[in-house]
C-alpha cells in the first residue's frame, strides 16, 4: 500500500514519555510542597504527628527519579541514529530498522496484536505491548495515507 520512514531522534522519545514526564513533574511538585510544610511547620511547631509529612519525601524521589530518566533516555536515543520504515498493507505492516545506515532487521506486526495506538500532534504511536512503541511521522504522510493509516489503526478521523 505505501511506505513511510520515521527517523528516532529525541524529538520522538519526548513526545512519547510526555506522560510519564508530566506524571514526573506532579510527584515533584506534590513531594516538594509537602517538604517543605515539614520543615516550615517542624521548625514552628514541636509536634511528633508531622514527623507523618515526611512520606512526602516519596513522591519527591519517585518524581525525581523518573525526571532524570526521561531526560536521559531522550539524550541517548540521539546516540543511536535508528531509523524505521514502515511498509503498511491491508492486515499488517512491515518494521525494517535501520541503525547507522544498515539494516538491522525486519518484523511483520498484525495490526490486530497492537495492544493500543496513540495519536499526538505530530506523531501515531503503536504500541507493540504496555511500554514499546513505534513512531510514524505524520507529516511526512500524505493526507491519504493518513486517513488510509487511521483507520487501520482504528484511530478517529478528523475532517
Amino acid at each position: 500500500m505505501f511506505t513511510v520512514k520515521t527517523e528516532l531522534n529525541s524529538e520522538v522519545q519526548t513526545e512519547l514519555s510526555r506522560p510519564v514526564y508530566i506524571t514526573s513533574l506532579i510527584m515533584l511538585i506534590i513531594g516538594s510542597v509537602g517538604l517543605v510544610a515539614y520543615i516550615v511547620l517542624g521548625t514552628i511547631f514541636d509536634n511528633t504527628a508531622l514527623d507523618y509529612m515526611l512520606a512526602f519525601a516519596v513522591p519527591f524521589g519517585f518524581g525525581l527519579v523518573f525526571l532524570i530518566t526521561v531526560k536521559k533516555m531522550s539524550k541517548n536515543i540521539e546516540k543511536i541514529k535508528q531509523t524505521n520504515e514502515y511498509t503498511f498493507e491491508q492486515d499488517y505492516m512491515s518494521v525494517t530498522t535501520y541503525r547507522f545506515e544498515e539494516n538491522e532487521g525486519s518484523i511483520k506486526v498484525y495490526y490486530r496484536d497492537l495492544v493500543k495506538s496513540r495519536e499526538t500532534e505530530k506523531y501515531i504511536f503503536m504500541y507493540i505491548n504496555k511500554v514499546s512503541a513505534l513512531a510514524v511521522d505524520k507529516t511526512l504522510l500524505t493526507e491519504d495515507e493518513l486517513i488510509i493509516l487511521k483507520s487501520l489503526l482504528g484511530l478517529k478521523i478528523k475532517k
